[in-house]
């Protein structure tokens, strides 16, 4: 595999991984629960989580506005978008974490390709 090719698949597996984390993880659930929870006072009440208050909104353009404030609204009372941004951090962080090896080798051969460069552009 070649290098650049190795660093593209190691960014995509950190995203996917800490994603993946994210989606197990019992405090999203919890975090579904009260943002579901807060929109049964909307004309939304169907909703089950934020993800599908988006798939509604696209499947309906005319009630896209409506669901779009019922759902800013829900996020920030129940204060659902800090519990994921916390999640997502927790589980990126770990999986790069456990990667800082990989890392750095990928940063010394970026670093070697850009002298390389230069040496073979005449700069």
């Amino acid at each position: 595999m070649s290098d650049g090719m190795l660093a593209t698949a190691m960014a995509q597996s950190s995203i996917l991984q800490a994603t993946t984390g994210v989606a197990y993880d019992e405090r999203l659930h919890e975090a579904d629960e009260s943002w579901a929870q807060c929109m049964k006072s909307s004309k939304f009440a169907q909703l089950l989580n934020p993800g599908d208050a988006y798939t509604t909104a696209k499947q309906n353009p005319s009630q896209e506005h409506d669901i779009a404030l019922a759902d800013a609204s829900c996020r920030e009372k129940t204060g659902f978008n800090e519990v994921m941004e916390s999640l997502v951090g927790k589980y990126l962080t770990t999986y790069l974490t456990e990667l800082e090896s990989e890392i750095v080798t990928i940063q010394h051969i970026r670093t070697e390709s850009a002298v390389r460069a230069r040496s073979i552009l005449g700069g």
